[in-house]
């Protein structure tokens, strides 16, 4: 007497136990040639080396070859204004004004907003408004007793701005092609928030590139996020909002702090189907950086005291390949030190494989973002940021910066 019906559950059983069976036997024999310790190391770096490969292969690796369906050639894009702040800063009014003003786009503007009480700066900023009729020039009397922040002065520019679409811009900032703003006001075609890369611009000395290459990193995490419909930030200098969308939220008065334009705000603003995520090598900027690697590191505590505010999924993301790295080293090292030859063996195998995919995924995406000259430093810096960030983490945590809070 047969039962078919059973027949299928009978196979599907036996296959099952024989596979069981197959992995208890092969157990046996790695107990057998190994200590738990051993196994144990050897599972982590398995399972921290299958982690790495997802966030560089199917999370960072989007990014190449990302095409932003949501910007469209059929849709003739509005009108931009730049929103910058300033204090007393020649160089900007002599040398970044005429660069902008160069840009290959006809709807535009420039919002300069001063923040000070030099008369002849101001001078300086409405001459150069006579030679450039897309200049507009407005400011805030500096007040001893009150400091005005950045965000207050970026305030004043959004409601002096002409038009609805606003990209919110530092004065080191410069563009890296005069396509930026045409390529940038495609973005706002039915979106309110454009998000894009703005690196350090390129310098002499391993401090440059090692800058460079910091916040390359930083700006992967939240790019590859962004196209994901999870962003979580953007960056001032190349960072955009539709005006309405900015007075609809209340600006940036959220937390009683002087940072966090760029990414407390952006949390509160986006949505899966508001934001324009902007890659190309002609719509990226240059952020022109002065201090040396010790004043990085300030830098760096400074703005990343908004982290403890991010929401939790944001920080995991940010925090779990960072983890995931750091395991990975410390187990391939220990099974490097405890681990007989042929597990040692098999570790600098797995950490070459590592390093060989992140090799790979990070000089593509370089191409896409118009970095050159960078893949022997980000190399060291994959390395290395594990203690760099635990650095900054400490110095943020053991000296409390006043400038944050006002």
């Amino acid at each position: 007497m047969s039962f078919p019906c059973w027949q299928g559950e009978i196979n599907y059983l036996c296959s099952k136990y024989s596979v069981v069976e197959q992995i208890l036997n092969i157990y046996g024999r790695l107990t057998a040639l190994y200590s738990p310790v051993e196994l144990g190391i050897m599972l982590l770096s398995v399972i921290f080396f299958l982690m790495q490969s997802h966030y560089y292969v199917f999370r960072y690796g989007r990014l190449p070859h990302y095409r932003n369906r949501r910007v469209t050639d059929h849709i003739t894009p509005g009108g931009v204004s730049v929103v910058v702040a300033l204090r007393e800063d020649y160089e900007y009014v002599e040398q970044s004004i005429p660069l902008i003003m160069n840009q290959n786009y006809e709807t535009f503007e420039l919002v300069a907003v001063y923040v000070g009480r030099d008369h002849d700066f101001r001078d300086a900023l409405y001459a150069a408004q006579k030679r450039y009729p897309k200049l507009t020039v407005t400011g805030v009397n500096e007040d001893r007793r009150f400091e005005i922040s950045d965000k207050m002065a970026c305030n004043v520019g959004v409601k002096a701005a002409r038009y609805d679409n606003i990209i919110l811009a530092t004065p080191d900032v410069l563009p890296s092609s005069v396509k930026w703003l045409r390529l940038m006001a495609r973005g706002f075609v039915g979106n309110s928030v454009v998000i894009s890369y703005c690196g350090i611009e390129p310098g002499t000395g391993f401090a440059n590139r090692l800058m460079r290459a910091s916040r390359l990193m930083t700006s992967v995490r939240y790019l590859s996020a962004a196209i994901r419909g999870r962003a979580y930030r953007g960056i001032r200098g190349n960072f955009g909002i539709t005006k309405g969308l900015y007075f609809g939220s209340k600006g940036f008065n959220y937390l009683n702090m002087n940072i966090g334009e760029d990414d407390l705000y952006v949390q509160e603003i986006v949505t899966k189907n508001n934001v324009s995520v902007v890659i190309s090598p002609g719509c990226t900027t240059r952020e022109r950086f002065w201090g040396d690697l010790g004043y990085w590191r300030t830098i760096r505590a400074y703005y990343d005291n908004t982290l403890p505010f991010y929401p939790l999924r944001a920080r995991q993301y940010i925090f779990g390949e960072l983890f995931s790295r750091t395991l990975f080293f410390a187990s391939v090292v220990a099974l490097v030190f405890v681990a007989p030859a042929e597990v040692k063996l098999g570790a600098v195998m797995l950490f070459a494989l590592r390093l060989m995919t992140v090799s790979h995924v990070m000089s593509r995406i370089c191409r896409r973002l118009g970095e050159h000259g960078l893949m022997w430093t980000l190399v060291f810096y994959d390395l290395v940021a594990p203690f760099t960030i635990f650095s900054i983490y400490i110095k943020r945590k053991t000296k409390r910066d006043r400038r944050v809070w006002r």
